[in-house]
């Protein structure tokens, strides 16, 4: 009885074999994607004298009330602003990367009640028939061919923005500060450089937290964005961003300005395979108090804007530069600043509404 079995081994055994020999080949069969999932990450890939453009474009509906007089009318002020940015990297290394970032361009429309007065600041100056245009030419001027030098992180983190000085004396400094503050530039132009800088994106729908500025009646209050990634199609990542905060009645005592209620939605989409933002768009309400005189104002800003690549000026393989994991993570913020749930929750942070910085005076 012994033989019956020892041919059922031999044969379980050459199935075996055979079954192994079939999946090997099936496995060298397949493609490099099947072998393993590698997370993608979402920082851009450069080198010394690459070059690229941005185009920012921004509409805004401000709505003032006066919240004590019923009475009082309610006026509305509509404007848009268009700048167009060229980056280019100065030098690059292991540790990081200077870029040097030229206002090239700089168009405003601003409701003038009668018409909306188009201003091209980067094009021959209006007549003197034309005052009003004129005025504004000359207040907007100086941010055309202005150079911001970044230093950027091996993770994309922008750590300085170092501008002239002298811009900040500008009467229009207001308008600029969106531009060339440190901090707004990282929220305005920050996602050409990276949408999560301390690792690779997370699994679809599984959120995580940037830290981003707000900026409403020349004042600027930091708040959380929740990101989370919604797929990759086509080598391209769709990443959704979610802000809300509602500030608490204790920080407004004695305040000029405070935030009441910032609700803001963005939609992004990052080039997986060439590292590169393709575009950004934006939605958002700001809600602010503030004191004209001795009257008590509300704003209602409702903003929407675009961070848009002109692909003619990208090439369409860019370097790699040798890439790190940070050592440590780079969302959380200064440790001044509150610091992301530990751990993560459902929903962003809790974000008190912020003292706003001591303006310039012009």
């Amino acid at each position: 009885m012994s033989t019956p079995l020892t041919i059922r081994t031999r044969r379980s055994v050459a199935q075996l074999a055979l079954s192994l020999l079939i999946a090997a080949c099936t496995l060298l069969s397949l493609p490099p994607a099947a072998h393993a999932q590698k997370s993608p990450n979402a920082i851009i890939r450069v080198k010394a004298g690459d070059e690229f453009r941005y185009v920012y474009r921004l509409e805004t509906d401000e709505t003032l009330t006066q919240p004590d007089k019923s009475d009082a009318p309610a006026t509305s002020t509509k404007s848009i602003q268009e700048v167009q940015v060229h980056f280019k990297v100065a030098s690059d290394a292991i540790s990081g990367t200077v870029v040097d970032a030229t206002f090239e361009t700089f168009r405003v429309w601003i409701d003038m009640r009668d018409r909306m007065l188009m201003i091209d600041v980067s094009g021959p100056t209006p007549p003197e028939s034309d005052p009003a245009a004129l005025q504004m030419y000359t207040r907007f001027r100086p941010l055309v061919g202005i150079t911001a030098r970044l230093n950027v992180s091996v993770a994309g983190e922008i750590t300085q923005v170092t501008i002239p000085e002298s811009i900040k004396g500008e009467p229009a400094w207001p308008v600029f500060r969106r531009y060339l503050d440190k901090d707004l530039f990282r929220t305005v132009f920050g996602p050409v450089f990276t949408l999560k800088s301390d690792g690779p994106l997370l699994n679809i729908g599984e959120p995580w937290y940037y830290r981003v500025h707000a900026y409403a009646r020349a004042a600027e209050c930091g708040v959380w964005e929740t990101r989370t990634l919604q797929g990759v199609v086509g080598g391209v990542a769709s990443i959704n961003g979610v802000t809300r905060a509602t500030g608490k009645p204790e920080d407004f005592q004695g305040k000029a300005i405070a935030f009441l209620d910032i609700d803001a939605k963005s939609a992004y989409a990052w080039n997986v395979e060439r590292a590169r933002l393709i575009k950004h768009t934006k939605n958002d309400t700001i809600r602010t108090r503030f004191t004209r005189d001795t009257a008590v104002m509300h704003s209602d800003l409702i903003g929407a804007s675009t961070l848009t690549l002109k692909e003619d000026d990208v090439a369409t393989t860019p370097a790699s530069l040798p890439k790190t994991t940070p050592s440590a993570p780079q969302n959380p913020p200064a440790p001044s600043a509150p610091t992301t749930p530990d751990p993560p929750a459902t929903q962003p942070p809790a974000q008190p509404a912020a003292t706003p910085p001591a303006q310039p005076k012009p």
